[in-house]
């Protein structure tokens, strides 16, 4: 494969991805940004994961990719992935990684002032399983194993919460053959995405740990063939199965946004169903040195074991800047796993991605 069917065949896929005209020239992570989720609707991921089928299934060379690559245009990160002579040191001097801190200030369900804060570590699984990522290649597929780690706390009664798991993610799409003989995936439809995962949930206090496994249903729309309304929504579908186990003597008795409201019993099966429906409007108007955008998000579990049933809300006016920050003005409506209490928390927040 060369340079310029290379950088064809990514434009191509960035396009795909976005609706927008990708050029030769364009910054990758300008135009696909990371969203930290390992669910199919992840720009970013979703383009390396597509760039590295089409190279190694039209004969180009898969190695491994610079730290720095979404700084690069398509252009030069072509020429760096093809490079004859390649610098060890330039492609293994550290894994790629993602950490998001996301601090936020505002009042919690029982009137108090809180500082909340939220950060969400990902790196690819090289750096844990050792040695290259690995990824397994398909006619029509890719898969994909990655780890993340997340943490939500805070003051007083801010809503709590750590997971930390393994995950395996499985893209399938269909493919087209571009005008230069490259075959690449076509994320221009929709494209089925499925999320396998393993792992804990618990509090801040660590008075409990749930182990579970999941696994996920996630079609994509980010596709430019898709309607508008349809490219920013997003939808999931889960099974988590686990145990709730018991980790001290007696438990804290949180209050509000920190109160354990889930009906799963201590050293008992977890079984849950687990359904995700989002709306990401992106950059709707300027105003200024920023950008303006709506989020919404609601999610719902349903707990088979003890016939209950939970959800979460999540509304966010966010602010975009030149620099990757944002700045978010959120209310959040119930706390999600595992603790799935009905508090109230709203404030504002600021994001940084590094």
């Amino acid at each position: 494969m060369t340079e310029d069917q290379l950088t064809e065949a990514m434009t191509t896929i960035a396009t795909d991805l976005t609706g927008d005209t990708i050029v030769e020239d364009n910054i990758v992570g300008e135009v696909l940004p990371d969203n930290g989720a390992r669910d199919g609707t992840n720009l970013s991921n979703t383009f390396y994961l597509g760039t590295r089928w089409t190279l190694a299934k039209n004969g180009g060379k898969d190695e491994d990719w610079p730290p720095a690559w979404r700084g690069l245009t398509f252009r030069d990160l072509a020429r760096r992935l093809l490079a004859v002579i390649i610098i060890l040191l330039f492609l293994r001097i550290a894994s790629p990684a993602q950490m998001v801190i996301n601090l936020n200030a505002g009042k919690t369900e029982l009137g108090r002032g809180a500082v909340a804060f939220t950060l969400a570590y990902i790196r690819t699984a090289d750096s844990v399983l050792g040695g290259k990522e690995r990824l397994v290649y398909g006619s029509h597929s890719v898969f994909q194993v990655t780890p993340t780690f997340h943490i939500q706390s805070g003051t007083e009664d801010a809503m709590s919460s750590i997971t930390a798991k393994m995950t395996g993610l499985l893209i399938s799409f269909k493919t087209k053959t571009l005008s230069n003989g490259v075959t690449v995936p076509d994320f221009g439809h929709t494209f089925a995405s499925f999320p396998f995962s393993a792992g804990m949930e618990t509090n801040d206090r660590f008075s409990f740990i749930n182990t579970i496994a999941e696994a996920g249903f996630v079609p994509v729309f980010t596709g430019k063939d898709n309607g508008v309304v349809l490219r920013h929504t997003s939808l999931g579908f889960y099974l988590q199965g686990g145990y709730k186990i018991q980790t001290t003597d007696s438990i804290a008795i949180g209050e509000g946004g920190d109160k354990d409201a889930s009906l799963e019993e201590l050293n008992a099966p977890i079984l849950r169903a687990h359904g995700v429906a989002a709306i990401d409007t992106k950059e709707l108007f300027r105003a200024g040195l920023a950008s303006f955008g709506l989020v919404g998000k609601g999610e719902v579990w349903y707990d088979f074991l003890n016939g209950a049933a939970y959800h979460r809300l999540d509304a966010i006016l966010r602010a975009y800047f030149q620099n990757g920050m944002t700045i978010d003005f959120i209310y959040q409506h119930g706390s999600g796993a595992p603790l799935f209490n009905d508090g109230d928390q709203f404030g504002l927040g600021v994001s940084a991605t590094f």
